[in-house]
């Protein structure tokens, strides 16, 4: 709540927010700042700066997001995001940022990303899409320089906005997109205001390089009786190992949360469980049947590079559930976890942290 406070701060005129005039030079990266197509939702298209996500049917009421290959833990750096295409008569969102490695990639959902939307206005918590801005070209300047950081927007070139970052100041921040129903051009290398260096040709020494990286593809299949920890080991699972991706039910109930489509004021798995959620209630026609989502997930899952951990406790107790599953996988490693027993004391203690932050965040 506290770093909310400052999501207020005014408009800092350019020359006010330079800390120093001198140009800082030093050895540039020895590959090619862009956007990371495996820290990305299911869903993304990403090519040349160039990216869109899938918009017919059930995608059409689906956020999607991705971030960058690299971030930067000090200096002042710029990016822009142009709209190119938006899908006709569709609601549209545009939101661009920045977040930590291994957070959320959707902008708005956590303390640990900073952003703005296309008309300029902080984006502090989750809203439903709707209209975008007139602008075509919204750009965003990092700057680590100044006391506490701060994150500045421009619209067509013009700032309108900014914000202090002191809880987010001297940690690596990737550039972010969360996005629907759009095409948009990620560009890394137009310069920015005076004494700012564009995001591409950042630093070495100011430079943080994505968790995120190219391994051939898994898929994990934990095994575990109701109530004993399963969702839990497969959250700790993935903040070890960024490189997966959940697929299941309660991934699908979380992912329209994230989109807004839960009922508004609780969360989408109010109604229902976490292995069986209830998602008709949404309105959505596509999310009425199961097996209309459930395919649609597999459709990506299947053509996706990303590893994959596949979070049920029913489905993946079942033999022939557990046979059907794999068989969409064929050239991937497969991993069977057995979750039985006493849990070890590191994970016993990280769900105990992990409750304590949850009871304080809810405060």
């Amino acid at each position: 709540r506290d770093a909310l406070r400052h999501l207020d701060t005014p408009i800092q005129p350019l020359h006010a927010m330079v800390s120093s005039s001198r140009d800082e030079t030093g050895p540039s990266l020895s590959y090619e700042v862009g956007l990371n197509a495996l820290d990305a939702t299911l869903d993304v298209i990403a090519s040349s700066g160039r990216v869109s996500s899938l918009s017919q049917g059930l995608f059409r009421h689906l956020r999607s997001a991705i971030r960058a290959n690299t971030g930067a833990k000090a200096g002042r750096y710029y990016f822009e995001v142009e709209v190119l295409e938006r899908i006709p008569e569709a609601p549209a969102l545009l939101l661009a940022g920045f977040s930590t490695d291994r957070s959320s990639l959707f902008l708005g959902s956590q303390l640990t990303c900073v952003g703005f939307d296309s008309k300029g206005s902080s984006c502090a918590t989750m809203r439903p899409a709707g209209e975008l801005g007139q602008a075509k070209r919204v750009g965003l300047l990092l700057d680590q320089e100044v006391k506490d950081g701060s994150v500045s927007v421009f619209l067509d070139g013009e700032q309108v906005g900014s914000t202090a970052i002191p809880h987010l100041c001297g940690k690596a921040l990737f550039p972010t997109v969360t996005f629907q129903n759009v095409t948009l051009a990620v560009d890394f290398n137009t310069p920015g205001p005076e004494r700012c260096r564009a995001f591409g040709s950042i630093l070495e020494e100011h430079h943080a390089r994505s968790s995120v990286q190219a391994a051939p593809k898994e898929v994990i299949i934990p095994v575990a009786l109701p109530h004993s920890g399963l969702y839990d080991w497969s959250l700790r699972w993935r903040e070890v190992r960024p490189d997966f991706v959940e697929i299941g039910d309660d991934m699908m109930a979380d992912w329209s949360a994230l989109s807004c489509l839960s009922s508004r004021q609780d969360p989408s798995r109010a109604a229902g469980s976490r292995d069986d959620p209830h998602m008709a209630c949404l309105g959505i026609e596509q999310l009425r049947s199961r097996e209309v989502w459930r395919g649609a997930l597999m459709d990506l899952a299947k053509s996706s590079r990303q590893s994959l951990i596949h979070s049920s406790v029913r489905r993946n107790l079942v033999e022939a559930e557990r046979r059907s599953l794999l068989k969409n996988f064929p050239m991937a490693k497969k991993i069977a976890v057995v979750l039985f027993g006493k849990p070890d004391e590191d994970f016993r203690d990280w769900v105990k942290q992990r409750t304590r932050s949850d009871y304080e965040a809810a405060k």
